[in-house]
Formats: structure tokens, C-alpha cells, sequence
């Protein structure tokens, strides 16, 4: 999509000056992007965040991924509070909804995440969260991903 934008981009400024350029798109400058909430708190503070230390690397209880009992994968993103009081009542657990504003890294509530979901397999994990509207998705592999 980078290299789309860039071409589309070039072609424009053709069709404007009648000059050609040269692209130079490296692999690095397309994946920095979307580091922006890290390049943010490096600026910010001088520091590189550490994994599973902030809200969108894995700290935060309601945003991050999960395995179940069958050893697959699923994700939370519940991270307005409308969405993670969601998840909760689907749950079955009103004791998390306070939890949601724990300090980060919330490393209690992930381990009664973790246990959570390692009692539920996916298909349990699907008939109880997909409904719910909680930001729950589970993890396809390329073949369920394509069907």
C-alpha cells in the first residue's frame, strides 16, 4: 500500500511537471508508521517502552491476545469502557469491571485473563463472546482465514 501511494504520488507530479522521479521505498520506512504510539513515548520521555509495560503492548489486561484450552489463539480489544463492561458480562465476572482502570502493567488481572480463557476452547470462546460486542475475535489460521 506504501508503494501504491508512492507510484499514485509520482504519477501525479508527472502529470503536473512532466518529470519522472526516482522511488526509493524501504521496508523500514513502511513498518515505522506503525510504531507511532512508540515513536511517541520515545519522544516524549527519551525511552524505548518496554513489552507488556503500556496500554497497547500487551500491559493492559483488555487489549491483548489470549490462548485457550485447545492451545488457540483469540484477542480482546475491549478497550472503552462500554466494550470491557461488555466482555465482563459475558464473562461472568462484574468483580473485572473496576479492573479496567488498574495501573499498568496489569499483571494480576492478565493472569485471571489467562486463566480464563485456558478453561474455554475456541468454539466455547466464539458461542460466548461473539455476540457480545466486546471487541473478542478469535485468531484464524489461512484456511479458516479464507473460508
Amino acid at each position: 500500500m506504501f508503494a501504491v501511494s508512492t507510484i499514485l504520488g509520482a504519477l501525479l507530479g508527472r502529470s503536473r511537471d512532466g518529470h519522472g522521479c526516482e522511488i526509493d521505498l524501504a521496508l523500514a520506512d513502511v513498518v515505522m508508521p506503525f510504531q507511532i504510539f512508540a515513536l511517541a513515548a520515545l519522544g516524549a520521555t527519551g525511552r524505548v517502552p518496554m513489552p507488556e509495560a503500556e496500554l497497547l503492548n500487551g500491559g493492559w489486561a483488555c487489549y491483548r491476545p489470549y490462548r485457550t484450552k485447545d492451545g488457540r489463539d483469540i484477542t480482546l480489544g475491549a478497550i472503552e469502557p462500554r466494550f470491557w463492561s461488555a466482555f465482563c458480562r459475558a464473562s461472568e465476572r462484574p468483580d473485572w469491571l473496576a479492573r479496567h482502570a488498574e495501573l499498568v502493567p496489569q499483571h494480576s488481572l492478565i493472569a485471571e485473563l489467562d486463566a480464563h480463557f485456558a478453561e474455554l476452547t475456541l468454539a466455547e470462546c466464539v458461542a460466548r463472546y461473539e455476540a457480545a460486542d466486546c471487541c473478542f475475535m478469535p485468531v484464524l489460521d489461512l484456511r479458516e482465514a479464507v473460508e
